[in-house]
């Protein structure tokens, strides 16, 4: 749950309460919508697409090694694939 800047105190403790009813876990982050989530990830298919480049490995063999690695769902190829392009100054 990420607090906007312009949130009051009265929305973001009744949006808590309503999350909890739900029997979901609250991890109360400050920031801007999308930071937290997309730092790893930006990161990691960064790396990802600098390896290609110097050709230490294709783009099957990659992936691989991350979801074996690292245990991942998909590798950071197939993620940035899935997600498709973004420009940072999106929303």
């Amino acid at each position: 749950m990420i607090r906007g800047i312009a949130t009051d105190d009265a929305t973001f403790e009744s949006t808590k309460q309503f999350i909890s009813k739900l029997g979901k876990t609250i991890a109360g982050l400050r920031g801007f919508s999308g930071l937290h989530r997309q730092s790893h990830p930006a990161a990691m298919i960064n790396e990802a697409i600098y390896t290609l480049y110097e050709g230490v490995g294709n783009v099957e063999a990659i992936d691989t090694a991350m979801r074996l690695g690292a245990h991942h769902p998909m590798g950071p190829l197939e993620l940035a694939d899935f997600i498709g392009p973004r420009h940072p100054a999106s929303p």
